[in-house]
């Protein structure tokens, strides 16, 4: 009796595991096969937390950055991996850009030492993929005020300088010129406050719009020099051959644009725009093209090709084959028409 039902469970374990063997062939291996495993799925539904600090993308569309929890995230978009980057306690990340067709982050943050407040900058590379990031800092500043903040940041790519415009109490600005080798100068301007901040691509130096009088200055150094207009135009970006745009405003909006070589003949070329916009709905893509944005109604239209765009969310950008967007956690690429 009892070898009985040892032969009884015998064949009982023996039909289980055998069952259970074509249910996982049939059911988990061959799905994996057809879908990728789990783990890929699992990751393809990561989505950046709701108290993040903004993402941003680098221009190829790789790679996606943001803070959260007191951790950087670096999210290559194509292969969905992240790698994150613990920050030091008494650190919080205030602001980030990625270099104009280079996969290196400019990286600005809040360090206390010693009860006292500094801007640090440092520098993430990752021309060589992100398991071989290299992290370097650059220097930094103290704080002047307990409203220091970055508001904006340009680029020079052929001088390889940043150009950083800082908070500081009331409505005051200053800007700062930073390189790889350390050394960060506050610049001179003797500019109560600056709107906007663009960098010059073939020669050291930046232009600049006063806030208050709406005049333009170019920056060298602590040397400044006006850039004159025949009349009152608003800076809107420079290109990377120095192509300078400017706008020309009706009631606070742009209802046209001026563009050219900054240092070449002096010929400009003009667009009329069909209905006035703020100039902050004037986007340019890193390839010249200049975009009206519509960001409640999720369009974006060519005034150089003449063609409409839809994107998903809130419009974050450009990548080198369309546009940005961002919504619901997820990073969205909105090929263009064309």
């Amino acid at each position: 009796m009892k070898g009985l039902k040892r032969f009884i469970l015998i064949a009982a374990i023996s039909v289980f595991l055998e069952v259970g063997a074509l249910f996982y062939i049939n059911n988990i291996y061959l799905q994996e096969k057809m879908w990728g495993s789990n783990v890929d799925k699992a990751k393809e539904e990561f989505r950046i937390p709701y108290n993040a600090l903004e993402p941003k993308v680098s221009s190829d569309g790789i790679y996606a950055i943001f803070f959260s929890d007191s951790k950087i995230y670096i999210w290559n978009l194509e292969s969905n991996t992240i790698k994150k980057l613990a920050v030091e306690k008494d650190t919080k990340v205030l602001y980030y850009f990625w270099l104009p067709g280079r996969n290196r982050v400019l990286l600005a943050s809040s360090v206390k030492d010693n009860f006292k407040e500094n801007l640090a900058f440092s520098l993430i590379n990752l021309e060589e993929g992100e398991a071989k990031i290299k992290t370097t800092s650059i220097g930094s500043i103290a704080f002047e005020s307990s409203k220091n903040n970055v508001l904006d940041v340009a680029f020079s790519t052929k001088q390889e300088k940043v150009y950083v415009k800082i908070s500081e109490a009331g409505d005051r600005t200053s800007i700062y010129e930073l390189d790889y080798r350390g050394i960060i100068s506050k610049i001179k301007d003797g500019l109560f406050s600056v709107e906007n901040i663009e960098a010059w691509n073939s020669k050291d130096g930046c232009v600049v719009q006063e806030k208050i009088r709406g005049k333009i200055f170019t920056l060298e150094g602590d040397k400044k020099q006006e850039y004159k207009t025949k009349e009152a135009l608003k800076l809107l970006h420079v290109g990377q051959k120095d192509v300078i745009y400017l706008g020309k405003e009706q009631t606070g909006k742009i209802i046209s644009i001026t563009y050219g070589d900054a240092f070449g003949s002096g010929k400009f070329d003009n667009i009329k725009l069909k209905e006035p916009v703020k100039a902050e709905e004037i986007v340019f893509s890193p390839w010249g093209e200049i975009f009206v944005l519509k960001p409640l109604e999720g369009n974006i239209y060519s005034l150089t090709s003449d063609k409409n765009n839809t994107f998903i969310g809130k419009f974050i950008g450009f990548y080198n084959e369309g546009i940005l967007s961002y919504s619901g956690g997820k990073i969205i690429k909105n090929q263009l028409n064309k």
